[in-house]
């Protein structure tokens, strides 16, 4: 077992891409995991059937609602993270706010639940280890373990269920949602395999490369080391596709290693992005919020076409019906030009905020 199990037995049964779908104690305790056809953790339930949570997403592939048998909550995020809580009427549990130019779900700074508002302190990597109320007073204390596995203070009046960057804690199943992927503080690995694989040489649920106070982890898809990345339009980018951006830092960190790998993944990739019945045109009149997304796709397309006929075609571009090609490839000059064009206009719609 990884990063020690305990002394209690642990026996675990894995689907066909890999990931846990049954986890059985040696007490008779057992969770049996379901995931939907996009690799998302769906359902656990127990030995008898009984369900312990059930989980949806939106089209972003973050969780938007999960049910349990105390409650039902929804969740709305946004590009810093966990924005807020809503309960099965639609009434405010809690709201967040987080560090403007962090990376997603990492350095939480405050959180509100009714009219009381209180302050996260944070550890290097941006994981909460207090929250205090507006008079200073500590009102949720946490002890960490190295992978996570989080011993709340007994004298903690409120509720905090962030962890690790991207992290939620869920009671239920004692297990945490980062994002892609479910994560066993416990152990120190997910139950989902990484579809990218990782850095580490070990397997491809470790967490952050078993590094856990170096690295992050915080979309649950390849690990980065805890420094702040770029703002702007990269940063709305990063935004839109995570997965794309992870791999790219992982290209940079160890080129040689990933590079056939993320080739592959890369020309696969733009397929899906560049052929969307999604119209990336922009005509003028789109407002802020529809400027920004066609922004960010403009710009996927164009680096991942362009990172395509760098890696595979030797930067000749892609074979014309001709079978000639040219570095002057005409349909990534164009989707770069959609892309440059997109931002301006989603910089002026957004008032400069898109800065």
């Amino acid at each position: 077992m990884n990063h020690g199990e305990g002394t209690q037995a642990v026996s675990r049964e894995y689907d066909a891409n890999g990931h846990t779908r049954r986890i059985a104690e040696s007490g008779g305790a057992e969770k049996r995991l379901s995931y939907d056809v996009a690799e998302r953790l769906t359902q656990v339930e127990s030995e008898t059937g009984t369900p312990i949570g059930s989980y949806a997403y939106d089209p972003f592939g973050r969780r938007l609602k999960k049910t349990t048998a105390a409650e039902t909550i929804y969740f709305l995020h946004g590009e810093e993270g966990l924005l807020a809580e809503y309960d099965a009427t639609g009434n405010p549990m809690a709201t967040y706010g987080w560090e403007p130019q962090g990376m997603w779900g990492t350095s939480p700074v405050w959180k509100k639940e009714g009219s009381n508002t209180y302050f996260y302190a944070n550890d290097h990597l941006g994981t909460p280890q207090l929250l205090t109320d507006a008079s200073g007073q500590i009102v949720w204390k946490g002890r960490a373990e190295a992978f996570g596995k989080t011993t709340v203070d007994a004298a903690s009046t409120v509720t905090n269920n962030l962890r690790f960057p991207g992290q939620y804690f869920d009671a239920e199943t004692g297990m945490h949602y980062n994002y892609f992927r479910d994560y066993e503080s416990t152990i120190g690995r997910y139950v989902q395999s990484d579809p990218f694989g990782t850095e580490s040489e070990h397997n491809t649920y470790d967490y952050a490369g078993a590094r856990p106070v170096l690295d992050i982890d915080e979309s649950g898809e390849n690990y980065t080391t805890g420094i702040p990345v770029a703002i702007g339009a990269v940063a709305l980018f990063c935004a839109r596709n995570p997965r794309l951006c992870q791999a790219i830092w992982y290209c940079i960190r160890d080129p040689e290693k990933c590079k056939e790998r993320f080739c592959k993944a890369n020309c696969k990739g733009y397929q899906v992005v560049c052929k969307s019945p999604f119209p990336r045109g922009c005509l003028g009149g789109e407002g802020c919020y529809l400027s920004m997304l066609k922004c960010g796709q403009n710009a996927g397309c164009c680096l991942m076409r362009a990172g395509c006929n760098m890696c595979r075609y030797g930067g000749l571009g892609h074979p014309g019906k001709d079978g000639s090609r040219s570095p002057t490839d005409e349909a990534t000059q164009n989707d770069c030009a959609a892309a440059r064009k997109c931002c301006a206009q989603a910089e002026a719609k957004c008032n400069g905020c898109f800065q």
